[in-house]
């Protein structure tokens, strides 16, 4: 893959996209929260999800797509909205481990995935496995770094956050 083509991918996840772990259900352990780690592009544009899903594929991985129609009530100008979704702890580790070096505004949320996932080991292994600490350290700080609105955990060096 051209390293273009892994810069335009890290631009879409920085600007269009998300990179975090999700609390899951009860399906598979039991009654047991499970913590899933994923990358999501969203966008209305299908060229661009098409785009962005052919570079994830190319990349080893194929990404789940949803859809839904955006707007209010029944406006005739609703558009289709896409979320391309990559989730699991190899899927996700994959992605991350290419594009990192050209992430900007969420090399932190990247790097703390990362970490999670290595914590966490080989994905077989991992399944049943129960969450310690530093997972739910990880979950706490992945959700600061994402929480909407104004930052209070780190400014990248601008001068963003009041003193």
């Amino acid at each position: 893959m051209l390293e273009s083509e892994l810069g335009y991918l890290a631009a879409m996840i920085d600007g269009e996209g998300c990179i975090t772990i999700e609390r899951g259900g009860n399906r598979r352990l039991n009654g047991v929260t499970g913590l899933q780690p994923k990358v999501i592009v969203t966008n209305t544009n299908e060229a661009i999800v098409e785009y962005v899903s052919n570079l994830f594929s190319r990349l080893g991985v194929t990404p789940c797509i949803k859809s839904q129609e955006i707007g209010y009530g029944t406006h005739p100008r609703r558009k289709r909205c896409y979320w391309v979704t990559i989730q699991g702890l190899t899927k996700t580790a994959k992605i991350l481990n290419a594009i990192k070096p050209y992430l900007v505004g969420k090399l932190a949320q990247a790097q703390l995935v990362l970490d999670f996932i290595a914590f966490r080991g080989d994905a077989q292994l991992a399944k049943g496995k129960p969450y310690g600490e530093t997972e739910w350290k990880i979950l706490d700080r992945i959700r600061a770094l994402n929480f909407r609105g104004k930052s209070t955990t780190e400014d990248h060096g601008l001068g963003l956050t009041p003193a």
